[in-house]
């Protein structure tokens, strides 16, 4: 449970709980709803964390609540009752919650491995690499740094356009200017040809 407050602390603050216990039934129901269409891989908390702030978000705002990203305790209130709700409506992604904290600074990243054919090459401050998977879903995976294999596409990574490949990626925090903030993205560690 501590997690869904950190969740909601990061991302969303909601201004209005004068709600019905229906509406915060409805909310709970809409959430998991989206999670499970969202399909988060659950051994990776983070990845968990950004899915539930956004389907709530999502589903707070179908709700009509007013939005308020400064008043944490009427936000963190909220979490509060709609997690509970949430947590018998779709357990798998509270389970994803329980154990160890994977994600404390100096642990081993946890790599995602996946396979599909790449899409598109972006340039940008880093060269994005799009990855979509046979079931139509993308990834968009950050090329920061040197990983085996990686010499063989560095001088023209467009020619991986087309090619069915197998990654694998971790999930990190990048701090976007833009934004002002850091952005849960999709680091590439490892990149192979079928």
């Amino acid at each position: 449970m501590r997690y869904l407050h950190i969740v909601l602390l990061c991302i969303i603050s909601f201004g209005a709980l004068a709600q019905t216990e229906a509406e915060f039934d409805a909310i709970a129901q809409k959430t998991c709803d989206c999670i499970t269409q969202k399909k988060p891989n659950l051994a990776i908390k983070s990845e968990v964390e950004m899915a539930l702030g956004l389907c709530m978000l999502d589903a707070a705002q179908t709700a009509g609540l007013k939005l308020d990203l400064g008043d944490a305790k009427a936000m963190e209130s909220l979490g509060e009752k709609v997690g509970i709700r949430m947590a018998g409506l779709c357990p798998a992604v509270f389970q994803s919650f329980v154990g160890e904290e994977t994600d404390a600074p100096g642990a081993e990243p946890e790599y995602v491995e996946v396979s599909g054919k790449v899409k598109s090459v972006e340039y940008g401050d880093y060269t994005t690499v799009v990855l979509q998977e046979s079931s139509g879903k993308e990834h968009r995976l950050l090329w920061i740094h040197y990983f085996p294999g990686s010499d063989a596409y560095a001088g023209d990574p467009k020619i991986l356009i087309g090619k069915s490949v197998t990654v694998s990626y971790s999930l990190v925090e990048v701090y976007v200017p833009k934004a002002k903030g850091y952005v849960t993205s999709k680091q590439l560690f490892g990149l192979q040809a079928n």
